[in-house]
């Protein structure tokens, strides 16, 4: 699991990296490394979005699809409800309602 401590410990990490790459090479490969590693997380970033746009719209799909199913259903079990009081009801009674 993915904490706020774990990623302060990592970043810390990482700025300590550059910084000794920043005393043992200088400045211009340390920007370099910088606007790589930049590069890096927007790509990495840009592609999560895409992924998570695409997940949460297949998720509202699929939720969207279930509520009609289950309309239908619902639609189903009431005409078939209906069904069953017209068979219940004895004919002389239907007719006693034709007729009025």
């Amino acid at each position: 699991m993915i904490t706020i401590d774990s990623i302060e410990k990592k970043m810390k990490s990482l700025n300590d990296k550059i910084i000794k790459i920043n005393s043992e090479y200088g400045s211009n490969i340390t920007q370099e490394l910088v606007i790589r590693i930049e590069k890096t997380v927007e790509s990495f970033f840009l592609d999560f979005k895409a992924t998570s746009s695409k997940s949460f719209d297949n998720y509202w799909k699929n939720i969207e699809k279930m509520k009609v199913q289950k309309n239908k259903a619902e639609l189903n079990i009431e005409d078939k409800n209906k069904d069953l009081e017209k068979l219940n009801i004895p004919k002389f009674v239907s007719e006693y309602k034709k007729k009025k």
